[in-house]
């Protein structure tokens, strides 16, 4: 259930913590995680001339910038300042501050493609959110996402000495997903998922649970 105090200190202390690491212009593990979703929009079939596209979480757009995203879109972010830098580097796209943790405030079947990359482990209620973007996500749409491999090796034994997750975690982070945890959740919602690894190397094809950074999902309703 959505909690407007709880959601109201998020967005508090996300834009405190953001101010004191200047993270505009910046993205994590962005050459790994660049490459795979240029893989998977480069093999995403669909008949549309026009795709409606929403970049969820989207901060000052220096992440999309460097992807291929030809696409009529609408930008959202619960920090002005980074949708301003977003609205100067793209003119043309629609941008709306806005609460992820919030109903989205679109219709029904709205958009063909919906990228909400690193967003759910920042969420109070990631099911809410997942609802939400199976309302507004039309069917045979594509949904990618990404998130951190919470449960890697080097995180595991931490945890396994006792360590609390946010003494070596990012302390924005409320949800912490594993490989499992991932895709059970997602295919509450949406009728086929794949989820990539990266880096993508030999090690993470194999022992990927265990080895990878994070996991990009590709998510169709």
């Amino acid at each position: 259930m959505y909690n407007k105090k709880m959601s109201f200190a998020l967005k508090a202390f996300y834009s405190e913590n953001h101010k004191e690491r200047n993270l505009l212009g910046t993205s994590w593990r962005f050459e790994s995680r660049r490459k795979l979703i240029n893989s998977i929009l480069n093999s995403w079939e669909h008949s549309n001339k026009i795709v409606n596209f929403l970049d969820i979480g989207s901060r000052d757009g220096s992440f999309i910038n460097e992807l291929n995203f030809p696409y009529k879109t609408t930008a959202i972010d619960i920090d002005p300042t980074a949708l301003l830098k977003y609205k100067i580097l793209f003119p043309k796209v629609i941008v709306k501050i806005l609460d992820c943790n919030e109903n989205f405030p679109f219709k029904n079947e709205s958009y063909d493609l919906i990228f909400a990359g690193e967003i759910i482990k920042h969420l109070i209620n990631p099911d809410q959110f997942l609802s939400e973007i199976n309302r507004i996500l039309k069917p045979g749409g594509l949904f990618i996402g990404s998130t951190p491999n919470a449960f890697r090796y080097d995180k595991r034994i931490k945890l396994l000495m006792g360590n609390d997750p946010k003494t070596f975690s990012d302390k924005t982070h409320t949800q912490y997903f594993s490989f499992n945890s991932l895709k059970n959740k997602l295919e509450n919602y949406f009728s086929k998922v794949i989820i990539c690894n990266h880096p993508t190397n030999l090690l993470n094809k194999y022992f990927y649970k265990l080895t990878s950074s994070g996991f990009i999902w590709q998510a169709q309703k």
